[in-house]
């Protein structure tokens, strides 16, 4: 990825934090799945058109270290999920609280985890 694009969308992301524009969810649950099996589900799949599928389907690995980033930045704040495990939504309560919502230092820390690592 060019460090420019990577850098202004930074500066973009920060600006929508102190706008409060977006903000960061309680908590993440990440269900991790061959790409294989994410295309053949997708084929399989007739009720929806998937132009963007394989833009979406490369954008995994980012938005894995995205949210590895993020749980180390803010413990506890994500999960794994696996087919068949039920989920009580009241279990999900992550760390993230009003306060984080719209953190800058908690994002500064998840892209200083990205850009050190």
């Amino acid at each position: 990825m060019d460090r420019r694009l990577f850098d202004a969308e930074v500066r973009a992301y920060r600006r929508a934090l102190v706008t409060h524009q977006v903000g960061f969810a309680d908590f993440v649950l990440w269900q991790e799945a061959p790409l294989e099996e994410l295309r053949r589900r997708a084929q399989a799949d007739k009720t929806h058109r998937r132009r963007r599928h394989e833009l979406y389907l490369a954008l995994i690995p980012w938005m894995k270290l995205w949210f590895d980033a993020r749980g180390r930045t803010i413990p506890g704040s994500l999960g794994s999920w696996s087919e068949g495990q039920g989920v009580n939504l009241d279990d999900l309560r992550g760390p993230c609280t009003e306060s984080h919502r719209y953190d800058v230092p908690t994002f500064e820390g998840m892209i200083n985890d990205l850009t050190e690592g």
